[in-house]
């Protein structure tokens, strides 16, 4: 759906049964940050007004979609493109322009090497939550096929750039709550030298390598085949 030119005659319905949508956003804390003001004279908190046209609308809905009256119909939210926030996360788009696919596509929507990736950190993470009892650590292995060379090298730079990306702002991320309230000033961070240092002591786990095949370049590109191993699992692609 093309977001430019939305109105309040176009949008999206919230359903939800265990999260409803409530009376007062602010007080219960849904609304994103950005979409918030505070007073100065006050310190009041209040909903910035350029975003008060993005605020869900409480609506009832019959079986055939049209808008039922009085207390008939299913409870539902009517959200007027372009879509600004999920209702359910939390996630905010400040970016009005453009279409909503990308916001809202699902996982089979995606490319196939974002999917993939997606799919092997899940599963990963998975396997390395089972105890050494039901499974060993040498047996914790991803193996994945494509069906040509070409891809088998996009595939494999893929992930690797992926994990180094989630490993990254995994350390950031720790190192800034460890910190607590007094913060971290940027002139004191480790140098961009370090960055395997970091995800080693934010995650507590070896970075072994990232990549071990013939043809593979320093820069991380692929000639032929390669494959990805973090910690004691793996993920491998290959022609």
């Amino acid at each position: 759906m093309d977001a430019s030119g939305g109105d309040s005659k176009t949008g999206y319905l919230y359903v939800s049964r265990d999260y409803r949508w409530p009376a007062d956003p602010l007080a219960d804390g849904r609304l994103p940050d950005a979409w918030l003001t505070t007073d100065s004279a006050t310190d009041q908190v209040d909903i910035l007004d350029s975003k008060r046209k993005y605020l869900p609308d409480r609506v009832r809905v019959a079986p055939d979609g049209t808008i039922a009256e009085g207390d008939l119909g299913m409870v539902t939210w009517f959200i007027s493109t372009p879509f600004a926030f999920c209702l359910r996360c939390g996630v905010s788009y400040e970016q009005v322009r453009g279409q909503d696919f990308g916001k809202l596509a699902t996982l089979d929507s995606e490319g196939r090497s974002s999917a993939l990736s997606l799919l092997s950190a899940s599963i990963i993470r998975a396997l390395s939550a089972l105890p050494e009892s039901e499974l060993p650590l040498e047996a914790r292995k991803l193996l994945t096929f494509v069906d040509n060379r070409q891809d088998a090298s996009l595939q494999a730079g893929h992930l690797n750039d992926f994990v180094q990306v989630s490993q990254l702002r995994a350390a950031l991320f720790s190192a800034l709550k460890a910190k607590g309230d007094q913060g971290s000033r940027t002139t004191r961070s480790p140098p961009l030298s370090r960055p395997r240092w970091a995800c080693h002591h934010a995650t507590s786990r070896p970075a072994r390598r990232r990549s071990s095949a013939p043809g593979r370049t320093p820069n991380g590109r692929c000639a032929r085949s390669s494959s990805t191993s973090c910690s004691s699992t793996s993920s491998a692609a290959g022609g």
